[in-house]
């Protein structure tokens, strides 16, 4: 219970980073912002909604089963590295002027945002 509890709040951390990201590239006018808010909007069904909801999505009947799974797994991958990406620009942000210190609790970070993305998939 307390585990699934843990994957939860990760899960939801990781959609804050990831939108924080896509703030950012919409905000500095990037070309990358409209794909990768496509697929954060697509992952967000997936992890609030769970898969069946987003395999209704693209239901028809000539869309393929793999098809939804592949779309699935790129946008939990997109989800994944614009949420390192969010959590290294707000790392970068803070005022502080030696940030090697931040790097084993970044590497742990990110194997836990992993860890908790592969669960949900």
């Amino acid at each position: 219970m307390t585990l699934r509890l843990f994957n939860k709040f990760v899960l939801y951390v990781t959609l804050v980073l990831s939108f924080y990201a896509w703030l950012e590239l919409y905000l500095n006018a990037s070309t990358f912002w409209l794909p990768i808010g496509l697929f954060l909007f697509i992952a967000t069904q997936s992890i609030v909604f769970k898969k069946r909801t987003v395999s209704n999505i693209f239901s028809g009947r000539h869309t393929l089963n793999y098809f939804t799974v592949l779309t699935v797994i790129f946008s939990l991958f997109v989800l994944y590295s614009s949420s390192i990406y969010g959590l290294a620009l707000i790392l970068f942000k803070l005022p502080i002027y030696d940030k090697s210190y931040f790097i084993f609790p970044y590497v742990i970070t990110i194997l836990i945002i992993a860890g908790s993305l592969i669960d949900s998939t």
